[in-house]
């Protein structure tokens, strides 16, 4: 019963809570060398005792992909694979070009998308996956629309 009690605890919740913030999680996007196929994976790091822990954003990254994928009909392991390719994650990214974002948005394509801000993850995701959707219906194939 005591057990019980202690596992209920606040205190027990936030040692629990404690131990989840400390922790650094990344999605890791791989081709398979047997099948060819994309396979997202989930990596859990433990964070550097002295780093800050800051709060956890309202909608990351992985949701906006999802939401967004789900939204235009689009599989969110490609999603997730162009993002890895184009930015590396970095929502400030910047190409010699001149794209920007996560999905590397070229600014007219952008503007012609009615995205404000670039650099925004949530605008950048959700215009970067409208743009490929409608260049997998004008192409028919994900290597082509991906080329484009």
């Amino acid at each position: 019963m005591a057990i019980a009690m202690l596992a209920a605890s606040p205190i027990g919740f936030a040692a629990d809570s404690a131990a989840e913030m400390s922790q650094h999680k990344t999605i890791v996007v791989r081709a398979d060398p047997r099948s060819g196929r994309l396979v997202r994976s989930v990596v859990i790091a433990a964070r550097p005792v002295g780093s800050k822990v800051s709060a956890p954003p309202a909608m990351d990254i992985s949701d906006m992909v999802e939401q967004s994928a789900k939204a235009h009909d689009v599989d969110p392991l490609l999603v997730h694979s162009m993002i890895k390719v184009e930015s590396n994650y970095n929502s400030r990214a910047v190409s010699d070009k001149g794209a920007e974002g996560l999905m590397q948005l070229m600014p007219p394509t952008a503007r012609m998308l009615g995205v404000s801000n670039s650099f925004d993850p949530q605008q950048n995701i959700e215009a970067g996956v409208k743009y490929l959707a409608y260049l997998k219906g004008v192409y028919k194939d994900d290597r082509l629309a991906l080329a484009a």
